[in-house]
């Protein structure tokens, strides 16, 4: 059914569109956010892309940042979140392990997202070093 596929296909591309704001939302009010507790790995780098880091092997990291102990951390945001969002984030996990980390570092990752699946709350309980945010927008008009 071509009417199906065509809503299916224009609802993926708003979706697509509201993760590029979050994005955005998040990388402009990143130091209020995270109230100096991260900072992005390559300040210069990141900055000029909305905070996304790119492997150039593994994919593009929504925000690739250092905690206050100087450990690495890797940020995914997602809309919706699932337990495919929880392989995403360790791929990309692994890869700044091998690729990034130094002796002492470690690497951990957060999931930034508005919902999570029974299948995400599961996967999590077994994955210590990958924590969920619950993201909520608020919008106010003031006169």
């Amino acid at each position: 059914d071509d009417v199906g596929q065509q809503d299916t296909n224009e609802e993926s591309s708003i979706r697509a569109l509201e993760v590029q704001h979050y994005q955005s939302l998040i990388h402009r009010n990143f130091e209020q956010l995270f109230q100096g507790k991260l900072r992005y790995y390559d300040m210069e780098r990141q900055n000029e892309k909305d905070g996304h880091f790119d492997t150039q092997e593994v994919g593009v990291l929504d925000f690739l940042t250092i905690d206050q102990d100087k450990n690495l951390v890797v940020i995914e945001l997602k809309r919706d979140s699932t337990d495919k969002t929880l392989g995403q984030i360790l791929r990309y996990m692994g890869w700044v392990n091998k690729s990034l980390c130094k002796k002492d570092q470690k690497v951990r990752g957060i999931i930034i997202a508005e919902t999570k699946n029974n299948e995400l709350e599961f996967a999590l309980t077994v994955v210590p070093n990958v924590t969920f945010r619950k993201m909520k927008l608020n919008v106010e008009i003031e006169d």
